[in-house]
């Protein structure tokens, strides 16, 4: 530090009391840190180096040690490697520094949200052993000067996984509560949603178990009825556990009840960009308005002998191409049908049975020319479901 800048830093100091880090953060730090620049400066200017109230931090830069202490504390209920800090300080004491810096020219110091940043981090790093990144973080970690408080966010962490089903009667889905419209209410346990029993609420609370988490959100890759039935390696799902507590418990193959199995469970780097596209193979039941014929039956096999379909997607408002890669009529009798199919997921089979407003086209009930409409006892149950461009689903 050249004689200019003491000189400087002693003119400071004849204005304002400094601590050793707000000293030392107003001139470029030459590889020693803020305090030691400051005991430097004020040891060399035969100055006390005790500051009993700081023009600028107002001495809060003393109270990094015991919030760091409190974070370590706080952060000891938590599984992670990663994490990120952030910090709440008054507006006050940033314009304390702006003012002082405007008033004598200074240039080349950090700011104190910086300093303040940087030091908890070093401290949390010593007692942790954990790695502080910008991106991609196991955790957030929030220190609030102002209020003194500090806040725990961690990052999700994203689940991919299947499930089988081999019962009736249970949906996919929860279903959100009447009498509060998803806002939460006593009726529901301040959930937002209906207390039956669903896939969707036995997978969460077997997370909410596994991760100590507040809550799931899943993605599923296409749905199916209440009575359907999913059997082979199931159907895929994607969950983000949200706030979790543990990152990487050991996940297994689980009955839920309820005809419930999950598996294939594995927890993803990051959440795909775009969920995957699969191919199902199915066997659905169908009421028709009359007996059909052999004749019928091969008919309606070559028309969906690897057929592109137009399925008009509500939502999109507009018509997109799907394929039908097989279909094999499996019986036939007393005005019932019932088949095979090997085709794209995110086909409505109710539809493709039923042709309602045309949505699909070609469909079975205007091949046959006969009403077509699904077995609602028993309609389609999903047989084997198949990633990205399989073929193996083929009926032969």
């Amino acid at each position: 530090m050249n004689k200019s800048d003491i000189r400087k830093a002693g003119r400071i100091l004849n204005h304002y009391d400094l601590c050793l880090n707000c000293l030392g953060r107003q001139f470029p730090p030459n590889n020693i840190s803020n305090r030691n620049l400051g005991k430097k400066i004020k040891t060399e200017l035969g100055i006390q180096l005790r500051c009993p109230k700081c023009s600028i931090c107002n001495n809060i830069l003393n109270k990094t040690s015991s919030l760091a202490n409190r974070s370590v504390s706080l952060l000891s209920s938590y599984e992670f490697d990663t994490f990120q800090i952030g910090s709440m300080i008054d507006n006050s004491l940033i314009e304390n520094e702006d003012s002082l810096r405007a008033e004598f020219k200074l240039r080349g110091g950090e700011t104190i949200k910086t300093e303040l940043i940087r030091e908890l981090s070093k401290l949390i790093i010593k007692k942790t052993n954990k790695e502080r990144k910008t991106k991609n973080y196991d955790l957030y970690l929030l220190i609030d000067f102002i209020h003194d408080d500090i806040a725990i966010t961690p990052s999700p962490v994203i689940v991919e996984g299947r499930y089988t089903k081999s019962e009736r009667g249970i949906r996919q889905k929860r279903i959100k509560c009447d009498k509060c419209s998803d806002l939460g209410c006593k009726s529901c346990n301040y959930t937002g949603y209906k207390k039956t029993k669903t896939i969707e609420s036995k997978i969460s609370t077997y997370f909410k178990k596994k991760f100590l988490c507040t809550d799931i959100s899943i993605n599923w890759i296409g749905t199916e009825d209440i009575n359907s039935i999913v059997e082979g390696s199931g159907r895929m799902f994607v969950a983000d556990i949200i706030k979790p507590q543990l990152r990487t418990p050991i996940l297994r193959k689980k009955k839920l009840g309820k005809g419930i199995q999950i598996n294939s469970l594995q927890i993803l780097a990051h959440k795909p960009s775009t969920l995957p596209k699969f191919r199902l193979k199915i066997k659905a039941n169908v009421i028709t308005d009359k007996l059909i014929s052999k004749k019928d039956a091969k008919i309606l096999e070559d028309a969906f002998s690897n057929r592109e379909i137009k399925i008009y997607s509500t939502r999109k408002q507009k018509y997109v191409i799907k394929q039908i890669y097989d279909l094999k009529i499996l019986s036939s009798r007393r005005k019932k049908l019932e088949f095979e199919s090997f085709l794209d997921s995110g086909i409505n089979i109710r539809k493709l049975v039923n042709g309602f407003d045309n949505h699909i086209s070609p469909n079975i009930s205007g091949i046959l020319g006969v009403k077509c409409t699904i077995d609602d006892s028993e309609p389609f149950d999903i047989l084997e479901s198949f990633s990205g461009d399989s073929i193996d689903g083929k009926i032969l």
